[in-house]
């Protein structure tokens, strides 16, 4: 799974690479002249495993949909962080030279957390929380919005799928 994962992140930056092959910034997009993104991102966790939904959207339309399922235990705060900060998330938007970007979440906890607003007790969640603040400050803007479960459907829907329906689904699947 990891192997299938892992090739799909690739193909996913070779697509939308904003860089040359030498590295440099490509002339079409510079990272200032990249718009701001939203990212949507949910964690589940139930008696089959965790899994996490993570919604993309470019200010010009683009829209990157995942739905991931999770060989660990975690608890549900523990889910909704990774879904913060694994490669679809955080971590693939920075990977993508995004230097503008919103993250959208449930989780009243973890965003408070992240944003700074309460402290991290859990020893787990601390080390969850330490990525997602080293990774937030690659970005030159970055702003963590805690929203409604309502308006969240899609990332939930995700990663509801993940953690129900991911032994039955074919490795690839459009959304």
């Amino acid at each position: 799974m990891l192997g299938v994962k892992a090739q799909v992140l690739v193909d996913f930056i070779v697509e939308n690479n904003t860089r040359s092959a030498d590295g440099a910034p490509s002339q079409k997009k510079t990272p200032e002249a990249v718009p701001k993104w939203i990212l949507h991102v949910d964690g589940a966790s139930n008696d089959k495993g965790i899994g996490a939904g993570i919604l993309s959207q470019g200010a010009d339309g683009e829209q990157f949909e995942y739905a991931l399922r999770f060989s660990f235990k975690a608890t549900n705060n523990e889910a909704e962080y990774e879904a913060m900060v694994t490669e679809t998330g955080l971590q693939m938007a920075n990977t993508l030279y995004i230097n503008r970007l919103i993250v959208r979440g449930d989780s009243k906890l973890v965003i408070e957390q992240v944003r700074g607003d309460c402290g991290v007790k859990n020893d787990t969640l601390k080390k969850y929380h330490a990525k997602a603040i080293l990774l937030a400050q690659k970005f030159e803007y970055v702003i963590f919005e805690h929203i409604p479960r309502t308006q969240n459907e899609h990332a939930d829907h995700l990663s509801c799928l993940a953690i129900t329906y991911f032994d039955e689904m074919p490795s690839h699947v459009k959304i």
